[in-house]
């Protein structure tokens, strides 16, 4: 554990960089909960909202992102990689709280 610190450093995530991750990690945390609380128990309205939700990232990340501010054509990886870690933090919410779905049998 005591090497990480260095290696973070070597790819260019130092501690300048924690405030930005944080701002990510929020974001996600922020679209993971409106996806999670969007589920329904049709399957092509939830890749509807999936879409919806990818394209709030991007949209998104093209105003207000991180790395590429007001630049259509790299804020799709930002947006991407954003919309990734939404999915994850749905995941997560699934797991600790369960399926907002009503059982069906």
């Amino acid at each position: 554990m005591a090497n990480i610190e260095p290696f973070l450093r070597r790819v260019g995530l130092g501690p300048e960089g924690w405030p930005h991750a944080r701002l990510l990690f929020w974001r996600g945390l922020l679209l993971g909960t409106a996806l999670y609380l969007s589920l329904t128990s049709d399957p092509e309205r939830n890749l509807r909202y999936n879409a919806i939700a990818f394209i709030a990232a991007y949209i998104w990340t093209y105003y207000d992102g991180l790395i590429v501010k007001q630049r259509w054509s790299l804020a799709w990886t930002e947006a991407l990689f954003l919309h990734l870690l939404t999915v994850q933090f749905g995941k997560i919410l699934i797991l600790i709280f369960g399926s907002p779905l009503p059982a069906v049998g």
